[in-house]
């Protein structure tokens, strides 16, 4: 199927030169087509930097949030102990002072 009245099928068929507007027609197109595809990959580039970001951004909060987790249940395994020391102490402490 012949997309411009140059192409190479009817210039054969008419025995004739496509002109040099012609020429420069395709050449137009051709960089067109050039210029859409290199913005299409940089277009492609920057959404993929964008979730990788969002997946590092995900990722980080996650582990932020178990050592949150974590830190918490440690503190709260601290404050249980000493809970139970002062108890003990307390109690040793009456046993001895008692007659």
């Amino acid at each position: 199927m012949a997309c411009h009245p140059c192409s190479p099928l009817l210039s054969e068929i008419r025995g004739s030169r496509p002109n040099i507007s012609c020429i420069l027609d395709h050449f137009t197109q051709g960089q067109s087509t050039y210029k859409r595809l290199e913005e299409e990959k940089v277009h492609a580039a920057s959404f993929a930097k964008a979730e990788a970001q969002a997946s590092v951004k995900d990722e980080v909060g996650r582990i932020l949030e178990l050592e949150r987790v974590t830190t918490h249940n440690t503190l709260t395994q601290a404050v249980m102990r000493e809970r139970v020391s002062a108890e003990d102490e307390k109690l040793r402490a009456q046993l001895y002072v008692s007659p």
